[in-house]
């Protein structure tokens, strides 16, 4: 449902995507899916349809990051992912921008949805991340790459956010000339 939701974006004319999967439940709570949390879930939604909609407030304030490309290093090694809406530079949860760059960012995948593998990210520039390919992979086959895959999404799995301290938001994009 996360993809889905991200790659109505490209479909549907002035649309905008909050992310609440950093908000989570507790282990005990039966609906994995959708956080308890909704008052910081409302207060996001209320933020950047104000700075959007009416232009209160700032919107590289209230966006997410999110993927724009991805493509292959020349030696085929390595997906780079490029973001937008990250005015402020991507972060690893819990990190300054500074202390962020070059840093292992967890929950990114390569392969399309049947056939995906875990793969090493690392932030590599304000606005884009690494991921490499693992060893064992056939860059030729890889048409894909994704982000927060998972079941059950945690802040521990995936900890990519702009430096606005917002969650970038599920994907699985195409990678360029795959």
């Amino acid at each position: 449902i996360r993809i889905a939701q991200f790659d109505a974006l490209s479909l549907i004319k002035d649309s905008t995507l909050t992310v609440d999967m950093d908000l989570g439940a507790p282990e005990d709570y039966p609906d994995w899916a959708h956080s308890p949390r909704k008052l910081e879930l409302s207060e996001r939604l209320a933020k950047l349809v104000l700075a959007k909609e009416y232009g209160i407030g700032r919107l590289a304030d209230v966006q997410s990051p999110r993927p724009v490309m991805a493509s292959f290093s020349e030696d085929k090694t390595k997906v780079m992912v490029e973001f937008t809406d990250v005015e402020s530079g991507l972060i690893v949860s819990g990190h300054d921008p500074a202390e962020s760059n070059g840093m292992e960012v967890h929950g990114f995948s390569l392969g399309d949805y049947e056939h995906r593998t875990p793969a090493k990210a690392t932030l590599f520039t304000r606005h884009s991340v690494v991921v490499e390919v693992p060893d064992n992979i056939d860059p030729a086959a890889l048409t894909h790459v994704g982000y927060a895959y998972f079941l059950r999404v945690t802040p521990e799995k995936a900890d990519l956010r702009g430096g606005n301290n917002l969650p970038a938001p599920a994907f699985n994009i195409r990678i360029v000339g795959a």
